[in-house]
């Protein structure tokens, strides 16, 4: 199975920075508008367009496994659970009914 292009990007070589295009356009467009608007501190504005997504549908995959989706992320479960709670998301409602009974 191929992986993902966003995978791709991050795994290519800075000798291919064409590779990267699409991301790097992307963030053009956001720091366009983002400094047309006169705001300053874009980093924090960027993170928190991608941060609470990314976060919550690596819980929704992982059906609210903190676990799972700490090393899926690339991050250590606290802090997972410290960006889940300052983004006050709401882990139940990833937990699917399955995930909930207990095995026999």
């Amino acid at each position: 199975m191929k992986p993902p292009k966003v995978y791709r990007f991050y795994h290519q070589s800075e000798t291919e920075p064409e590779s990267a295009s699409g991301v790097n356009k992307l963030i053009e467009e956001f720091e366009t508008f983002f400094l047309g608007s006169g705001e300053g501190d874009f980093y924090e504005f960027l993170l928190k367009a991608v941060e609470r997504p990314l976060i919550e549908n690596i819980l929704r995959r992982t059906h609210g496994n903190q676990l799972k989706a700490a090393k899926l992320l690339g991050i250590n479960r606290n802090t997972l659970s410290s960006k889940i709670k300052k983004l006050k998301i709401e882990i139940g409602s990833f937990k699917s009914f399955h995930d909930t009974r207990r095995k026999k």
